[in-house]
């Protein structure tokens, strides 16, 4: 049964060069983002950092799928023909496929209610004007409250408390399920889940037709179906082999203020409203790795992710 998990993943990169292993103590509000910023701006490789001020127990990882090296040895395919081989795959899914929670490796530690605080979380600060401290990586799952069919995508989050966080939706497809939630009067569950293989952080990027599940995409990139294990507090399923999941809601009708944020394009977003995430129950790994994606000036995780999706689009338009 092949691995889908972030952490083989991170070892496959290691073991053929494309990652710095830092033993160093390192503060994932002081210094951590400029580390793991030059380490690829200047060497080109991936970040994993084992020492992390305030956060024991915790490893984190970043710029990981910043060029198409790293995105090639993560989906195994030849990196001159990965364009190629991407779009063949995607031409195709592949349901997902249950587990029991005996076989879930995130739901290893389980903390519920006031248990839970994301201040535990290595959330990095990443840019100098930065309104705080931001979750980047999380993919959001959740579903249409009408069909039960799941859409699967990526939002930033501020880190507010130890319970809530900005969540930031663009008139696209989640905003558009949200809606449903809330001519209903009341807020949206959602699964919120970090450091899972890239194959499923592409498909959660990806923009495909509303009503298509994302994760039947990953599984077509990985060429089986996504191991799926069910939530403990909502109704929704998420990857099994991930490293943390957060379970929750969109709060009905609540925004606050967010930002600045160091955006993809090299430029702040400023200072706004957000709707709001709150966490009402975290299951991980019990030696979690968290994915620190690197939003800001370019090249990082975020441009080269995107970039896949816009040069496949054009070369098939082409």
């Amino acid at each position: 049964m092949p691995d889908q998990s972030f952490r083989t993943f991170l070892g496959n990169l290691e073991q053929q060069g494309e990652l710095i292993r830092f033993a160093k103590q390192v503060d994932p509000a002081e210094n951590m983002a400029a580390i793991e910023w030059k380490t690829f701006n200047e060497l080109g490789k991936a970040s994993r950092f084992t020492n992390l001020k305030g956060h024991p127990g915790w490893e984190v990882a970043s710029q990981i799928i910043a060029d198409r090296k790293k995105w090639s040895i993560a989906l195994g395919v030849d990196e001159g023909k990965i364009l190629d081989e991407i779009s063949d795959r995607l031409k195709t899914s592949i349901p997902t496929v249950d587990v029991e929670p005996g076989n879930a490796p995130v739901q290893e530690v389980v903390l519920e209610g006031d248990d839970v605080n994301l201040l535990d979380i290595p959330a990095m600060m990443t840019s100098e004007e930065d309104g705080g401290r931001y979750f980047a990586s999380g993919m959001a799952i959740i579903k249409d409250p009408n069909t039960g069919i799941r859409n699967m995508s990526v939002h930033r989050q501020q880190v507010f408390n130890e319970r809530e966080t900005g969540f930031i939706m663009l008139p696209r497809q989640a905003r558009r399920i949200y809606n449903m939630y809330a001519d209903q009067g009341r807020g949206m569950p959602v699964a919120i889940v970090f450091g899972a293989h890239p194959a499923i952080f592409y498909s959660a990027g990806f923009t495909t037709t509303y009503g298509k599940d994302e994760l039947d995409l990953a599984g077509s990139l990985l060429g089986e179906g996504v191991r799926m294990v069910k939530c403990k507090t909502i109704d929704l399923e998420v990857p099994a082999e991930a490293e943390l999941v957060l379970e929750g809601e969109i709060l009905f009708n609540q925004e606050a203020d967010e930002g600045p944020f160091g955006e993809i394009p090299g430029t702040y977003a400023e200072r706004g409203k957000s709707h709001i995430f709150r966490a009402n129950c975290l299951t991980r790994r019990k030696d979690p790795i968290f994915f620190a994606v690197h939003c800001g000036y370019p090249t990082t995780d975020t441009q080269s992710t995107m970039a896949l999706g816009i040069e496949i689009a054009t070369k098939e338009q082409l």
